[in-house]
């Protein structure tokens, strides 16, 4: 695999002289089920909550997740249903 400018990277802010250059490490290659996974969340948060599409891609853009793969489950409920609350 080539990580080259262009490549996916995650970038961990440690200090406030934030260097990318010195602190991007290339992502792991997901499996094939990690990729399924990061595809149906990713379609559900799209489809019923569009509002957090934005929040996402600002918390990539922070370096504060790795992308679509840190949404690691959306569950969405049926309207009218006690879900527990109290």
């Amino acid at each position: 695999m080539i990580y080259g400018k262009n490549a996916a990277t995650f970038c961990q802010r440690r200090t406030d002289k934030f260097n990318p250059a010195e602190e991007c490490r290339p992502l792991i290659p997901a499996t094939e089920a990690e990729r399924e996974v990061v595809h149906k969340n990713g379609t559900l948060v799209h489809k019923y909550l569009p509002e957090l599409v934005l929040w996402i891609k600002a918390l990539h853009e922070e370096h504060m997740i790795e992308g679509w793969r840190c949404v690691e489950n959306v569950v969405i409920f049926n309207k009218g249903n006690d879900h527990g609350s109290a």
